[in-house]
């Protein structure tokens, strides 16, 4: 028997580690009706899609680079860390976010609060695409930041502290992002996790904030729909 809170609960479905195998689990829950908005909470994940923001984001990126190579340069280079081939990395990444922002903003009103669910977690063949490559090409840039986060961090004895502790700050953060957007766009790709569909919708923020994001939520065939 194992007792804990829904957000508990939720957690351990991520690993196989703590709770039984399904045919072998009784789950029971009390106050269920909070299960919903636990579940959305713990399994989702959302990013921030906008172009203008993925624009200045990749754009600090390679200017990061940049500063690690000419003053922090690795003893061996990454192949992407090369300018041209990071720019056509990144100018192709943007191409398709705003092509996914154009496709997605189709499905909701402009300038209203809005939210597109996709039935049964279905996209349409374009998106998926989209996603699917997306997928790779954040995942290249999730291994170029941590390839150069390690790197910086051995050059702690040899190196202005004040200057390597400040790229250090500014890589890991770089490095956040990008692992948070590789598993977006794995997951958003993903037509099916443990044998269930992951459900995916994309909501934009209104006037002030127009442009879409994709949430895609893992669902565990341990839930069971309301």
């Amino acid at each position: 028997m194992v007792v804990a809170n829904h957000a508990l609960v939720m957690a351990a479905m991520e690993s196989e580690a703590v709770l039984p195998e399904p045919k072998n689990l009784l789950l029971v829950l009390d106050e269920g009706h909070h299960l919903p908005d636990v579940a959305r909470d713990a399994l989702e994940m959302s990013a921030e899609i906008t172009a203008p923001w993925f624009r200045l984001q990749l754009d600090l990126f390679c200017k990061l680079v940049a500063t690690c190579m000419e003053q922090f340069r690795p003893k061996t280079t990454p192949p992407l860390a090369n300018p041209e081939r990071l720019t056509a990395h990144c100018e192709e990444l943007f191409e398709l976010i705003a092509s996914l922002n154009n496709i997605l903003n189709l499905y909701m009103p402009a300038g209203q609060e809005a939210e597109h669910r996709f039935p049964m977690g279905e996209l349409p063949q374009e998106v998926m695409e989209i996603c699917q490559r997306l997928a790779k090409l954040t995942e290249l840039l999730r291994g170029l930041a941590e390839l150069f986060l390690n790197d910086l961090s051995e050059k702690t004895g040899s190196h202005d502290v004040v200057r390597l502790h400040r790229v250090l700050l500014q890589m890991n953060r770089a490095l956040g992002m990008f692992e948070s957007q590789s598993k977006l766009w794995r997951l958003a790709s993903l037509a099916q996790s443990s044998g269930a569909p992951v459900t995916k919708w994309g909501d934009a923020g209104g006037a002030r904030w127009p442009d879409p994001r994709l949430v895609p939520l893992r669902r565990d065939p341990r839930q069971r729909s309301a």
